[in-house]
């Protein structure tokens, strides 16, 4: 076994273990199963018929009416357009070419190349024209050669099946014989610590009659009746003595060729049979002296039984048999595989063109990826609704505040209030163009007050007085009564030296009047 790449490891701790449904495809039913992993409870149940001459000794001859049952089984599961989890398929054992290789213990280098040749020599069915696949069993304690389980199938019967699931968009995880589904059965319910007994295992179906002899746990030999070849169901009814004369005949059959090439006795049985169990039991341990171990089935009839179709006719020659759990022991023990054995362990045989592990790593990395595609989109797309919700109550908010701020400028009140604040701001204005001009404007009060006293004294008449633009000049005309009152008018304006630079009185500017 390869072991996994750290993106795998990655995704298996991201991902939880799936559980994977039986899908038990018969003559006149498929039969749709899944499992809870924690308590063997039935989690989605089906059942769809199929029109007579739909599959024949499991082969497909109406891939039309195989591919529309599929279809139904998808309204009645609710799931569509690849919604479908992965399943695993049993088909009938006629569809399969199993046996047991012991080959010397090889280095696990050689395994396949040594398989592969000796499947070639034992297959009845040409391996260019096959499905084929191997299951490592371990070493036989017993005569110390590696054992492996092989199957082979033909390719003309099983790309139908194969076909049909792509046009239906379903996914198989892996396709298996019935009989495979009976051992695992007994191997995980029976009654009994012996596990590992060689025993033979009967089971009366809606189709035919199952016969199989386990060895170590291991599937040695298996062998399928169907009804319409059986001498005592030709009339289409059976009874309790044409039931018994099969198992006399065929369990004699079986034992004696499991004797022949094993030179072993076989001391052990189990049935299932949805009709007289008890008294074929009985029967068998009394005609072959072998011991019966029970196998307690799940109790799921009464969740069957909830969801089966209650139009669901019951076409089966075995009367009253819908109603036992017994009937469904094939699917039981597919849908064991689905939801109790991991698919990184599943090493199972399976006939198809990928094995179950490439296909559930492929299913697994595209649910990874799925899922956490949804998960972006769904984080972005709800990051946007949230923003688009921020905005629009932003929004709603600017546009209510701005409707109460118009209502507020509305008012009388506010009115006023504005034209006061106009008339401040003018106010203001005002002042600041005073407070310019003052700083802009040269004092002139110390010079007018001594010179208007000056003149006072000396008895001047000022008539006239100039100031130049700089404010540097003073040029006063004035009248006195004599030369020597403006000589003293000059005297008093020298006193205030510390007002003017310089005073100037020529003579020229004397004139008599």
């Amino acid at each position: 076994m390869t072991q996994p790449t750290y993106i795998q490891q990655f995704v298996d701790k991201l991902l939880p273990q799936q559980e994977f449904a039986g899908l038990d495809v018969g003559e006149k039913l498929i039969s749709y199963l899944l499992l809870s992993r924690y308590d063997l409870s039935v989690r989605q149940f089906a059942e769809v018929p199929l029109a007579p001459g739909t599959v024949v000794k499991g082969e497909i001859k109406n891939s039309a009416a195989f591919i529309q049952a599929l279809r139904t089984l998808q309204e009645t599961i609710h799931c569509r357009n690849n919604a479908c989890l992965p399943f695993i398929v049993s088909l009938p054992s006629a569809n399969f070419f199993l046996n047991v290789l012991e080959l010397p213990d090889i280095p696990e280098a050689s395994y396949e190349q040594a398989v592969k040749l000796n499947i070639g020599q034992v297959s009845p069915i040409p391996i260019a024209n096959a499905y084929m696949d191997w299951q490592n069993l371990g070493v036989n304690l017993k005569t110390l050669q590696r054992e492996f389980l092989i199957a082979v199938a033909s390719r003309q019967r099983i790309d139908p099946y194969l076909d049909a699931f792509h046009q239906a968009q379903l996914q198989p995880l892996a396709i298996e014989s019935r009989s495979l589904s009976l051992l695992r059965l007994f191997t995980y319910f029976s009654q009994t610590v012996e596990k590992n007994v060689t025993l033979l295992i009967i089971d009366v179906g809606q189709d035919g009659i199952t016969f199989l002899v386990g060895k170590q746990g291991k599937l040695f030999f298996d062998s399928y009746v169907y009804w319409n070849e059986i001498p005592e169901a030709q009339d289409g009814t059976i009874t309790q003595d044409d039931l018994q004369a099969i198992m006399q005949r065929e369990v004699r059959r079986i034992l004696e060729f499991y004797s022949l090439h094993t030179e072993e006795t076989v001391h052990n049985f189990s049935i299932f049979s949805p009709v007289l169990k008890s008294e074929l039991t009985e029967y068998i341990m009394k005609t072959f002296s072998i011991r019966y171990i029970p196998v307690a089935l799940p109790d799921i009839k009464e969740s069957i039984q909830k969801q089966s179709s209650p139009n669901k006719s019951d076409s089966t020659i075995l009367t009253g048999s819908s109603s036992s759990v017994d009937l469904y022991a094939g699917l039981i023990g597919l849908s064991v595989r689905g939801s109790l054995v991991p698919r990184e362990d599943d090493d199972i045989v399976s006939v198809m063109p990928e094995h179950t592990r490439e296909i559930y790593k492929s299913t697994r990395m595209y649910s990874f990826v799925s899922l956490w595609t949804k998960i972006v989109c769904a984080t972005l797309g709800g990051l946007c609704i949230l923003a688009a919700a921020v905005y629009g109550m932003t929004l709603r908010e600017r546009l209510a505040a701005q409707q109460s701020l118009d209502t507020f400028n509305k008012m009388p009140e506010i009115g006023r209030v504005t034209q006061l604040e106009q008339e401040a701001k003018d106010f203001n204005a005002l002042v600041d163009t005073l407070d310019i001009v003052s700083k802009r404007t040269h004092g002139w009060s110390p010079y007018m007050d001594w010179i208007v006293s000056a003149s006072r004294t000396a008895g001047i008449t000022i008539t006239r007085m100039s100031l130049s633009e700089n404010a540097s000049d003073i040029r006063i005309w004035g009248k006195a009564l004599n030369q020597q009152a403006a000589f003293n008018f000059r005297s008093a304006i020298e006193q205030g030296a510390t007002l003017f630079g310089k005073i100037d009185l020529p003579l020229s500017s004397f004139a008599q009047t």
